[in-house]
C-alpha cells in the first residue's frame, strides 16, 4: 500500500511485486476491499502480533498488507480505510538493515 504522495516507481513493493509471486500493488485511493477477518496490516504498535503468536492461537492471516511508503507518511496510510481497521501484524524483534 502505497501513500499517495509517493511515487510508485521508488518504492519497495514494485520490485517484491515482480519477484514475489501473489502480490499486488496499490495505493490508498485505490480503495482496495479486504476481508479484516483474514486480512492484517504489518505494522508495529498496541495489539500487533507476531506471526509466532498468531500461530500460537491458530489465527494466521490469509493476507498481509504492506505499508511501502516512508515512515513518516506511513501513518497517514494506516489511519485511512480500508487499512486503519485491520488487525495488525508485527515483525520479530531483529537488528534493522535501513539503507
Amino acid at each position: 500500500m502505497v501513500h499517495p504522495h509517493e511515487k510508485l516507481p521508488k518504492s519497495t513493493g514494485a520490485h517484491a511485486a515482480i519477484l514475489g509471486g501473489n502480490i499486488s500493488m496499490s495505493r490508498v485511493e485505490d480503495h482496495p476491499v479486504y476481508d479484516p477477518e483474514t486480512t492484517m496490516v504489518l505494522y508495529p504498535g498496541e495489539g500487533a502480533l507476531t506471526a509466532r503468536e498468531l500461530l500460537e492461537i491458530g489465527q494466521l492471516p490469509q493476507r498481509v498488507v504492506v505499508i511501502d511508503s516512508s515512515w513518516n507518511k506511513s501513518n497517514g496510510v494506516l489511519i485511512r480505510e480500508p487499512v486503519g481497521k485491520l488487525r495488525r501484524i508485527k515483525l520479530e524483534t531483529s537488528v534493522s538493515a535501513f539503507w
